[in-house]
Order: C-alpha cells, then sequence, then structure tokens
C-alpha cells in the first residue's frame, strides 16, 4: 500500500496524522451513532465495524493525504477500537470511551502519542477539541466541527503549534459488510 515509505516512517506518518486530525472526528461519529432516539433511554447499536477514512491534513505550504481504516466496537455506551493503515494493522488503540447524552470522549494512543478527544453533537452538527501529546513532550490542542450520519461523516479540523496553523478534512465511510 506504501511500497516507498519504511515502517517506521508510516508509523511516525501515522502518529502525526492522527495526532493532527485523523481522531478528531471520531467523537461526533460515535456520538451520532450512540446517541438515544427520541423519548429512547438506551442506546442504539450501530458504530461498531469497520470505517474507512480519508484524510487530508497540512498548512499553507504543504497538503498531504492519506487513506486509514478505523476499527470499533460497542458495548452499551462504552467504546473501544484502534486506528490504522489497514483493518490488519491497527498501530493505535482506542479506550476510555464513553457516552453520556449528547457527548463523549475517549483517549487514542500506543504509547509514543496519546490523544484525549471530547465532542458534542447537536442535530447531526457536530462540535469538539482534541489535545495530543508524544514522548518528546510536544503537546498541541485543536477543533473540529462537521456533518455526520449514520454511514458518512464529514469534518474540517484546526490546530496550531509553535505559532504554525495546521488543519485538515476528514472522510468517514462504514464499510459494508
Amino acid at each position: 500500500m506504501y511500497p516507498s515509505m519504511t515502517r517506521q516512517c508510516l508509523s511516525h506518518t501515522i502518529l502525526l496524522l492522527v495526532s493532527l486530525g485523523a481522531t478528531v472526528p471520531l467523537g461526533p461519529v460515535l456520538i451520532e451513532l450512540l446517541r438515544p432516539a427520541a423519548g429512547m433511554a438506551q442506546v442504539p447499536a450501530g458504530i461498531s465495524g469497520t470505517w474507512n477514512v480519508i484524510s487530508a491534513f497540512g498548512n499553507g505550504q504543504r497538503q498531504d493525504q492519506i487513506d486509514l481504516v478505523m476499527v470499533l466496537h460497542q458495548s452499551g455506551t462504552e467504546i473501544t477500537g484502534s486506528v490504522g493503515p489497514s483493518a490488519d494493522s491497527q498501530v493505535l488503540t482506542i479506550s476510555n470511551g464513553k457516552i453520556e447524552g449528547n457527548s463523549v470522549s475517549f483517549d487514542l494512543g500506543n504509547g509514543q502519542v496519546n490523544l484525549s478527544i471530547q465532542f458534542q453533537l447537536q442535530g447531526g452538527k457536530a462540535e469538539g477539541r482534541f489535545r495530543t501529546s508524544n514522548q518528546q513532550g510536544i503537546t498541541m490542542e485543536g477543533t473540529g466541527s462537521g456533518q455526520v450520519q449514520a454511514n458518512r461523516m464529514t469534518f474540517e479540523w484546526s490546530a496550531s503549534r509553535d505559532g504554525q496553523k495546521l488543519q485538515g478534512k476528514l472522510e468517514f465511510t462504514k464499510a459494508e459488510k
């Protein structure tokens, strides 16, 4: 899939991508698919499965794009899963996923990078924030917003680090069974 990249380079690219935005939409995805229907106390099923992710990201001088796969598992109001370059190669783990009303929070990481994500959903629109840090002590904070549907979501996000603005667009499509 990435013949010119070494495994280490791909791993760093994925970590950068995820820390810059690939995780931002996970919150709205989880909220929309797990929020209770009007008047219902239970959380409907639907988030579990494989999601194809297209991410474009960069700054004013450079834009990149990468394809990822997100595998999610739902158990009641708890969410777990992983993200990586393919369904068979998942390099980041989703943990501590909680849904409380229209709010969701979760962590994503692998020991080299850690992300905390929090989102709110209102009327099919999602807004939230993220914070990421790595072993070198680099921390970045950002925000994201987008449109959420049952099997497809699109988002825009932005963040800044050391005075440089970073931004991106993400598209999530639930894979057919």
